[in-house]
């Protein structure tokens, strides 16, 4: 006959106020242990040690971060001295485009319907904005802005593109801080100029065009031989001129170009050279607008549409290896649905 072996004894269980009262002597032993001397589990010198390692490590950091600071602030220019210059600025390419409207993230992706003003109203608004700012100063309209009188025929006639009367004059400071007028022709700008609801009704949408401002930067007179070897500037049809800067748009692949119907450029012979450059600074300037409007097939509603928009003088250098580059160059990624 075995022997059973007695059961084991039952262990005794805790109850919650005994739990607490063990967590917190445990608690207050990890936060000072009087037989070791240690404070949070570890020795005065222990902290001494790891706490000389963070300042070390975290005054390295900030003497590199600061340095670094300091090379990207001395290749600024100073305030005082105004906009950034040709030589401070470029990289030796070419200056940027500004493009209006845009997305409301400034991306250049426009969509919308052109039975539904809801979906280009934003847009409006930003071209909007973008005709305000060559009627006012400072946000103020200014009397510098003013319609073509019969005086001042002879003056409106002098940097008229289209021999049609300006519609708004544009200030610009001069040396003893009075004013001149430096006019703009808005007609220029022909079916996308003002109030005529920039074609976005009709889904022919109107996109205006600037060229980013450098200080003292001047585009170079575009040569025969160097229009010769540019495959962009072959497609132009317009008369090269001494007083523009060339200025071409196309689809940017060969399904964009199918699905458009045509492009017109206003004025077709680019931003106007005379007059406007270099720039010194000034802050009423007002850099010359070109526009275009954007006329699809009837099969292209609802597909996308990219669109390349370029300028061209003798002194930009379009990047070949990087055909996508924003040297002197801009896209748009345009739908137009029904």
């Amino acid at each position: 006959m075995s022997l059973r072996e007695p059961p084991p004894p039952k262990r005794h269980k805790k109850t919650f106020m005994e739990n607490v009262a063990t967590n917190w002597k445990d608690f207050k032993a990890f936060m000072w242990n009087r037989e070791t001397a240690e404070f949070m589990g570890r020795t005065g010198r222990s902290w001494a040690q790891i706490g000389l390692f963070f300042l070390v490590f975290y005054v390295v950091l900030f003497g590199i971060w600061s340095g670094l600071l300091y090379l990207w602030l001395s290749f600024l220019n100073d305030p005082a001295d105004g906009p950034p210059r040709y030589n401070g600025y470029l990289t030796h390419f070419g200056p940027g485009l500004r493009v209006v409207p845009f997305g409301r993230e400034k991306e250049h992706r426009i969509k919308f319907a052109k039975s539904n003003p809801t979906t280009y109203q934003y847009y409006q608004e930003r071209v909007t904005k973008f005709f305000r700012s060559y009627q006012t100063i400072n946000g103020i309209k200014s009397d510098a802005f003013m319609q073509c009188t019969a005086a001042q025929k002879t003056a409106c006639n002098s940097i008229n593109d289209d021999d049609r009367e300006f519609e708004y004059f544009e200030a610009v400071r001069v040396p003893e801080n009075n004013y001149s007028t430096l006019a703009y022709n808005m007609y220029n700008l022909g079916s996308c100029m003002e109030g005529t609801m920039n074609g976005f009704q009709q889904g022919e949408p109107c996109f205006y065009f600037t060229i980013n401002k450098v200080r003292n930067w001047v585009p170079a007179i575009q040569t025969p031989h160097s229009r010769k070897d540019n495959e962009h500037l072959a497609n132009i049809n317009a008369v090269l001129e001494e007083d523009f800067v060339p200025f071409y748009c196309r689809g940017m692949r060969q399904r964009d170009r199918e699905r458009i119907n045509r492009i017109d450029i206003f004025p077709n012979r680019g931003f106007r050279r005379v007059d406007y450059y270099p720039w010194n600074g000034e802050q009423d300037f007002r850099p010359p607008i070109v526009a275009t409007q954007v006329k699809i097939n009837p099969d292209a509603f609802g597909k996308k549409i990219t669109i390349e928009c370029m300028i061209f003088a003798d002194n930009i250098f379009h990047d070949e290896r990087n055909p996508r580059s924003w040297t002197a160059r801009a896209e748009i990624e345009l739908t137009i649905d029904q």
